[in-house]
């Protein structure tokens, strides 16, 4: 079973891997900088939303493991809604790829419902086409990876306008979506 180390222990393994991850978030809060209240999904151990919480004015990070350090609350999405109406602003990286798809809907309407009329979403995922070069390991856990225009339309379910980019290592892109290595959704206004 995948377990999530966070992101010291993903630094001593593969520094440059904890590059990437650590640009998504850069990128997160750039996009969501002055945003009131902004919950971040599947927090892991919480370390990478410092950067994060620098630019929002409140940052409430969740996970459905147990919280490894204070301030972190628990949030289980098989639960559906969190706070309705309350975030101004959500993101979830690396949690979709996690969800079994027959549970993807349930775990958006979660997360739509937590969010007020015309929120932002930042959704980021490993691409299915990637998924050919991830370790054994990391193959089992990524139930859910999709192309470009399978994100997209799972996205549009749940909000009115979706817009995608991917990554290349550490690169924000809008090249041609097979040859991302990652793709970033930013989804505004919850149907």
């Amino acid at each position: 079973m995948f377990k999530e180390t966070g992101f010291l222990d993903t630094f001593r393994r593969d520094p440059q891997h904890a590059a990437f991850w650590f640009s998504r978030y850069k990128f997160v809060s750039r996009i969501l900088a002055g945003e009131k209240q902004v919950i971040e999904i599947g927090c892991g151990n919480g370390f990478a939303g410092a950067m994060v919480a620098q630019t929002v004015q409140l940052l409430v990070q969740t996970d459905i493991a147990p919280p490894p350090r204070s301030g972190i609350e628990e949030w289980n999405p098989a639960l559906g809604k969190y706070r309705k109406g309350k975030f101004t602003a959500a993101y979830a990286l690396d949690v979709l790829e996690h969800v079994l798809p027959r549970d993807e809907d349930d775990f958006l309407e979660g997360i739509t419902d937590s969010l007020t009329a015309f929120a932002t979403c930042i959704i980021g995922a490993p691409s299915l086409e990637s998924q050919a070069y991830a370790s054994k390991e990391s193959r089992e856990a990524h139930v859910n990876c999709k192309t470009e225009s399978q994100m997209r339309e799972t996205l549009q379910r749940h909000f009115v306008k979706v817009f995608m980019f991917g990554m290349q290592d550490e690169t924000l892109t809008t090249s041609f979506g097979p040859l991302q290595h990652y793709r970033l959704a930013i989804c505004n206004t919850p149907r």
